[in-house]
């Protein structure tokens, strides 16, 4: 009788993701176990860590870059050499590669900025925050990375806690709102998705290439926009999102850093825990522990918060990530006691570590042995880690990471353009506008706000226009100052305010009929 060939469950896409991750594990040694556990820095990312002990996943550190000013291109190839690594080890589960893109993709030179959170929450533009995501997205992918570590959506209650322009606002209701920027980054789950299961769409839809995405005439009159829609159509533009810092980061004590947050439980689950809420009902995959404590307990050991809470109540079942060198300190000093900060952390509900222990070369041997031993010594039951590795390996399928593990090149382009930048003008004239408002206590204002970007002075001058349109321009803004008592300037460039009609528009349509008279 021939040899049956083995069925091969958890490499068959067709396959729904929970057979292929309970087929997967199944086959997954103790070791490979703890190696997808195991977050690591890109510069001790080797070939014998990720092939030989089953790394699951890399980032890079504040300033850590293949070189300065690299490239997406060089991100990417840096990204797609690791991955073969990992798909050279005996089960060839990829990795995921995380990043701190958390206000554009801010390690990659000449990406796109936009203004960090506080300035976000200005806004209280929920619809901004989707489409300032979508951007993101696009530009971590084309770097190669798989996921960011955005959003934070932390309610600061004290100005005086040092990272407050991480928080979108004091108002649990402002950051709600502004939570939607997880739909922009995974993409928007279909009607009937549960609420708490990892998701990321995975084709891209040129429907978002709109006119609120570009600002309609960018469709318009931008070729590039028109050339890319066919290339981006079939490749993935979205990014496993990771909701920050779980929780209360943004209540604690006199506004201390990694401090204690003190109130009750029902003040925390309603100024602290909302936000998450509706990060989950969007299949947010990822969830970032908090360093700071909740009445006394440390949230990196806290299993009440963690798996009874979000676990097991909310129905989360994406995986929980402790925050940089998070678990270290468990112990004083950091670090000291080691394996209690892995099993302390483990038992509450952390399924990927980051230590400093596994960022110092071959020291992430150490943290693997220890965390190996704990399991054999019944420090950390087995059913503890099949959880942590089983939501691990489900954020991996849910990404497609397994049929496409490596960077699509065709993004390469989307870094730094125009169109991009454009979501950035309309923030700052959005915060302009509800600042002008706060200020004159008015609930609705008519006049729309927009900028004047520079690529329209380059078009004019081109046809030898710029001189006079820029006069009248200047015009209408002294006869709006006299009127309104106001001016504006964003980076030399003007705020134009124009309550019966798109000025920016009608300078487009403008160039274009000069355009053609001049070729008759």
């Amino acid at each position: 009788m021939a040899n049956e060939v083995e069925v091969v469950l958890y490499r068959d896409p067709n396959q729904p993701v929970e057979v292929r991750v309970r087929d997967l594990l199944s086959r997954m040694t103790l070791a490979e176990k703890a190696g997808q556990m195991a977050q690591v820095e890109r510069s001790v990312a080797s070939p014998a860590a990720l092939t030989g002990r089953f790394i699951g996943s890399v980032l890079n550190a504040g300033g850590s870059a293949p070189r300065e000013r690299a490239s997406a291109e060089e991100w990417a190839d840096m990204v797609d050499e690791m991955q073969r690594c990992a798909l050279a080890s005996r089960l060839g589960i990829p990795i995921i590669y995380g990043t701190d893109a958390v206000h554009g993709n801010n390690n990659l030179y000449g990406a796109t900025i936009f203004p960090h959170n506080v300035g976000l929450g200005a806004t209280r533009d929920g619809d901004l925050a989707r489409r300032i995501g979508e951007a993101t997205a696009l530009e971590v992918r084309a770097s190669g990375i798989h996921w960011a570590f955005a959003p934070c959506v932390a309610v600061c209650r004290d100005p005086r806690w040092g990272r407050c322009y991480e928080s979108y606002s004091e108002d649990t209701e402002v950051v709600r709102t502004m939570a939607s920027i997880v739909a922009g980054l995974q993409g928007s789950p279909p009607e009937g998705h549960p609420a708490g299961y990892p998701f990321l769409a995975g084709r891209f839809n040129y429907n978002i290439l709109s006119v609120q995405l570009l600002l309609g005439y960018v469709l318009r009159y931008h070729r590039f926009i028109r050339d890319k829609i066919s290339d981006l159509d079939s490749c993935s533009k979205n990014v496993i999102a990771c909701a920050k810092h779980f929780v209360g980061d943004g209540g604690t004590h006199k506004g201390r850093n990694e401090g204690n947050t003190i109130c009750t439980f029902e003040e925390l689950k309603k100024i602290h825990v909302r936000p998450y809420l509706d990060c989950l009902a969007q299949g947010v995959s990822t969830i970032m522990a908090s360093y700071s404590g909740w009445n006394g307990k440390p949230l990196h050991s806290d299993r009440f918060l963690i798996t009874d809470l979000l676990k097991d109540k909310l129905g989360f079942k994406g995986f929980v990530v402790s925050d940089w060198e998070g678990i270290d300190r468990l112990s004083m000093p950091h670090g000291s006691d080691y394996r209690y900060c892995i099993s302390a952390s483990i038992n509450a509900g952390i399924d990927m570590l980051k230590s400093l222990q596994i960022m110092v070369p071959h020291r992430y041997e150490m943290f693997l042995e220890d965390l190996i031993f704990l399991v054999e010594s019944g420090g950390i039951p087995v059913s503890r880690i099949d959880d942590a590795v089983e939501r691990i390996l489900r954020v991996k399928f849910v990404s497609g990471l397994f049929e496409q593990p490596f960077s699509d090149r065709s993004l390469l382009d989307v870094v730094g353009c125009k169109f991009l930048g454009f979501i950035v003008y309309e923030t700052e004239a959005k915060d302009v506008k509800n600042e002008e408002e706060d200020k004159e206590g008015k609930e609705e204002k008519k006049a729309s706000s927009f900028t004047l970007p520079p690529s329209l002075v380059l078009e004019l001058e081109s046809l030898g226009l710029a001189d006079g349109v820029q006069k009248e321009v200047r015009e209408e803004k002294k006869e709006q100052r006299e009127k309104k008592q106001e001016e504006e300037e964003d980076d030399g460039y003007y705020l134009i305010r124009t309550p019966e009609g798109d000025l920016e528009l009608a300078l487009l349509e403008f160039i274009n009929r000069k355009r053609k008279e001049k070729k008759e």
